[in-house]
């Protein structure tokens, strides 16, 4: 997930063990790979923790807004990225640009009319969830379709990165509305929406 996020310290545990000749780094960083994909895609999002103990996998942190049923983009597009890294520039395995495709698809379908992608998603039924649905975590996302869109050149990941960030230009810069899952559910929760006014003086 977003906070401490395995795949991409594999990415540089992989690529140093290439570099210093390691290859029991490699072999190590590939595992962490393998088990990034084996995270089941439900219409290519997918979860982002893995309990150990109780053998499941939830769609984010408890605290992220409900989160073990819901899962969270910014999650999942980070993810996603760091799979398009390893396949760009460590080894092109097809297997991670097909995920990322589908997750890309995922958020072709979802995208809100305003451009936004929604912050969760409800395990059953898909459902947008309406906590952060229009706001800057759409930005984490866009990195991904951005990234998606180079790697493939498909131009609906294109259309897709441009009416996102139409929406960030529109509806999140003018108003300084820089606030995301950290702001509210992160080491000090706050009631989302929470403004204090001496910082924006």
């Amino acid at each position: 997930q977003v906070w401490f996020n395995n795949l991409r310290s594999a990415y540089g545990w992989y690529h140093y063990g290439k570099t210093a000749g390691q290859a029991d780094w490699m072999e190590r960083a590939a595992r962490v790979k393998e088990w990034s994909l084996s995270a089941p895609q439900q219409e290519g999002i997918f979860p982002a923790i893995y309990d150990l103990e109780a053998g499941e996998w939830w769609g984010s942190v408890p605290r992220l807004n409900g989160g073990r049923q819901r899962y969270h983009t910014a999650n999942a597009s980070w993810t996603a990225y760091w799979m398009l890294e390893w396949y760009e520039h460590l080894e092109p395995d097809e297997r991670l640009l097909a995920y990322a495709r589908a997750y890309g698809d995922f958020l072709v379908k979802t995208q809100l009319p305003s451009g936004a992608i929604p912050g969760w998603f409800e395990m059953e039924g898909l459902r947008p969830v309406e906590t952060l649905k229009e706001s800057a975590e759409t930005a984490c996302s866009s990195l991904f379709l951005a990234e998606l869109y180079t790697v493939t050149g498909d131009k609906r990941y294109l259309a897709a990165l441009r009416r996102a960030c139409k929406f960030l230009i529109r509806e999140v810069v003018p108003r300084h509305k820089y606030f995301d899952y950290e702001t509210f559910f992160s080491c000090s929760w706050k009631e989302v929406g929470l403004t204090i006014h001496w910082l924006c003086m």
